[in-house]
C-alpha cells in the first residue's frame, strides 16, 4: 500500500507478506523517491530477504542501499491500518526500510522509538488537530503492494 495526501508524509508498506517472510515493511517518508521508486525499493528488497534471510543491507539498483530495523508498535498501529485489518489482529511484527545517509530525507522518522510528536514533529499530524488556514488535506493516492497483485502503474 502507498499513501500519501493530507499532512502527514506519504508511506508504503507491505501487506500479506508476513506469510512468506515472517514480517511486514513500511518505508516512511523519503521525498527523496518517486512513488515508482517506492514500489521498486520494496519489491526488490522483499525478493532479497526471500533469497538471502541473512542480508542486513540492501543494494537497490539506482536508488541506495537500505538497511532495516524493528518498528515499534504506536507507529504500526498508526500506519499499518490495511496490514492490521487483514491480520485481524492489533500487533504485527514489521520493519522499516531505511534510506542510506544519502538518500535519507528530514521526513524518514525513526520508528524503533515510541511514535511522539516532540521527537518527530514532521508526523505529529497523525494526531495532533491541523492548526493552520488552508486544506488539512488534498487528493493524493493509494496503491495495493500485496504479493497476491501487481502494483498499478
Amino acid at each position: 500500500m502507498v499513501s500519501a495526501g493530507g499532512q502527514t508524509p506519504r508511506f508504503a508498506y507491505t501487506i500479506a507478506v508476513s506469510e512468506s517472510i515472517g514480517v511486514e515493511l513500511i518505508l516512511a517518508g523519503a521525498i527523496f523517491y518517486m512513488k515508482d521508486d517506492l514500489v521498486t525499493i520494496i519489491n526488490e528488497i522483499l525478493a532479497k530477504m526471500k533469497a538471502q534471510p541473512d542480508c542486513e543491507v540492501f543494494e537497490v539498483d539506482g536508488q541506495g542501499s537500505f538497511t532495516l530495523r524493528e518498528v515499534h508498535s504506536s507507529w504500526a498501529q498508526e500506519l499499518l491500518l490495511g496490514a492490521l485489518d487483514y491480520y485481524q489482529k492489533r500487533d504485527i511484527r514489521v520493519l522499516q526500510i531505511v534510506p542510506d545517509k544519502a538518500h535519507w530525507t528530514i521526513d524518514v522518522p525513526d520508528m524503533s522509538a515510541p511514535w511522539s510528536a516532540a521527537e518527530e514533529p514532521v508526523w505529529q499530524w497523525l494526531r495532533e488537530p491541523w492548526k493552520y488556514p488552508g486544506p488539512r488535506k488534498f487528493d493524493g493516492y493509494n496503491e495495493s503492494l500485496s504479493p497476491s497483485r501487481e502494483p498499478n502503474h
